[in-house]
């Protein structure tokens, strides 16, 4: 079986609304939505935010769900200044850092995995053919959101990765321990160029006061409010290009993938 992992509800929600769902079931480890999509009898797993949940869900996929090969997709940023809101990056490499995102004196590699070579040209055509132009780069995990161009700037530099997000590192290894065959579809959620707001610290804020409290601090800090409602919608015009990727992946991937993940 065909399945589409997604990491946040946004992401899974997108592809949801084309499915034809036939069962749903919520697991500690992930949401599972069985259905079908473009014909095809697909799973759709929402796994989770950070690498601890997607550790999770790719061994609930692995054990439960008899997967043929799993198309990972959703949201990331550009690390790579030339990307633009919108845009499709067909990831050959996940790399992930050495030590935590924010300790720059540590560049070294801890790990590598790389997306199934038969897969990506499959996923590239498909693409192509649909009129969706990706673009082929690496991508980095962080253990964080990371929102400083400052950053994204020193991530492209050191790791050469086109994009980052949070969860593609854990799934890739334990899926490629396991031997399944694995792509990995980014959309570029915010650009290189410009720092966006810092969402862990409006996420922080709203736990530890709610939201009388997260409304003071858009009254004291009104370009965080602004930064938020700018992303915000971003983040909604990709879920939509999300889910057109999705559909076409769907369609046209091979049922059967010889071989297993990076080989």
């Amino acid at each position: 079986m065909l399945i589409i992992s997604c990491a946040t509800a946004a992401e899974a929600g997108a592809v949801k609304k084309k499915l034809r769902i036939t069962g749903q079931q919520r697991f500690p480890e992930a949401l599972v939505v069985q259905g079908s999509l473009q014909g095809r009898k697909i799973a759709l797993v929402e796994t989770g935010v950070g690498p601890r949940r997607a550790k999770s869900a790719a061994r609930h996929i692995i054990d439960h769900l008899n997967p043929s090969c799993v198309v990972l997709i959703g949201a990331a940023g550009a690390a790579a200044p030339g990307l633009q809101l919108g845009d499709i990056v067909r990831i050959e490499q996940i790399l992930r850092k050495e030590g935590p995102i924010h300790d720059t004196k540590r560049t070294a590699v801890s790990s590598t995995c790389c997306c199934h070579a038969g897969l990506n040209k499959a996923a590239q055509q498909v693409l192509l053919q649909a009129g969706l132009t990706p673009v082929i780069g690496n991508c980095l995990t962080a253990e964080r959101f990371v929102h400083r161009k400052e950053k994204k700037a020193w991530i492209h530099k050191t790791f050469n990765a086109s994009v980052i997000e949070m969860e593609s590192a854990a799934m890739a290894a334990v899926l490629s321990a396991a031997g399944v065959p694995f792509i990995n579809v980014r959309v570029i959620s915010d650009t290189a160029g410009k720092s966006i707001i810092d969402y862990e610290k409006i996420i922080s804020v709203r736990k530890k006061h709610g939201l009388p409290g997260l409304w003071l601090h858009f009254l004291r800090q009104p370009r965080d409010l602004f930064r938020l409602m700018r992303f915000r919608w971003q983040v909604q015009a990709v879920l939509k290009v999300i889910a057109a990727a999705a559909m076409v992946l769907a369609e046209g991937l091979p049922e059967s993938v010889p071989g297993s993940s990076g080989k």
